[in-house]
């Protein structure tokens, strides 16, 4: 498992506030990928994929942008089925910023078992990736037990890839095709390397994504491709 979260400073202080900068500016939620998938054959594990989407990306309670690049197998166990009645259980992510930079970690919110059941309410750091209608009796998951979250409706992403060429890497920066609306919220991502840090590796000036100075000045090369996500 791959995974990151954008703690942009070495001081747990400092990053705090950092990773809390998207908290009242976007809605939390799932913005790429974690499509939550039963297992072939099925069983009572579940799978959390990218599918078509480069990486899974979230935005946790507290505005920490979460992504992970590898599909997570057998990530969460929906637990056993009421042998009477239906259930619908809540697979989550977890995720509270605290000093000892813990990572976060997939859970199932159990609901409670009923003819009609109903969804259980969604804890405190807790980022809802799909719901499942457990089946009385039932000793596996399949993908038609499950329902994945919509992203947020309220703003949509832009994905922007990006190849530098040799003109870009003497100038030390490449326009975006749309400027965005919150430039310290973008998301960059070197297709050969790790994402990368905002105020150390790059800024965005004017609309460009500009690395004079800066941590990847004589590190990009023509025919680098950038991923920029962003709002």
């Amino acid at each position: 498992m791959t995974q990151t979260i954008k703690l942009y400073y070495g001081a747990p202080r400092t990053t705090e506030n950092v990773n809390k900068r998207l908290l009242d500016i976007l809605e939390s939620g799932v913005y790429r990928g974690y499509k939550v998938r039963a297992q072939s054959p099925a069983t009572m594990d579940l799978d959390i994929n990218r599918e078509s989407d480069p990486l899974s990306v979230l935005i946790a309670e507290e505005g920490a942008v979460i992504s992970e690049s590898t599909d997570l197998v057998s990530a969460v166990t929906i637990p056993a089925s009421d042998p009477t009645d239906l259930r619908i259980d809540l697979v989550c992510a977890f995720y509270q910023h605290t000093f000892a930079n813990n990572p976060q970690t997939y859970v199932v919110v159990q609901g409670v078992a009923a003819p009609s059941p109903v969804k259980p309410a969604l804890p405190l750091y807790h980022v809802e990736l799909a719901s499942v209608l457990v089946p009385a009796g039932a000793t596996s998951i399949t993908d038609n037990d499950i329902t994945n979250v919509a992203m947020p409706s309220l703003v949509k992403p832009i994905v922007a890839e990006i190849t530098l060429t040799g003109g870009d890497i003497s100038a030390k920066e490449v326009a975006l095709p749309i400027p965005p609306s919150f430039p310290e919220t973008v998301l960059l991502h070197v297709t050969t390397g790790p994402v990368q840090r905002y105020g150390y590796d790059y800024i965005i000036s004017s609309g460009n994504i500009n690395w004079n100075g800066l941590a990847l000045d004589g590190v990009l090369v023509a025919g680098n491709v950038l991923l920029a996500y962003y709002f």
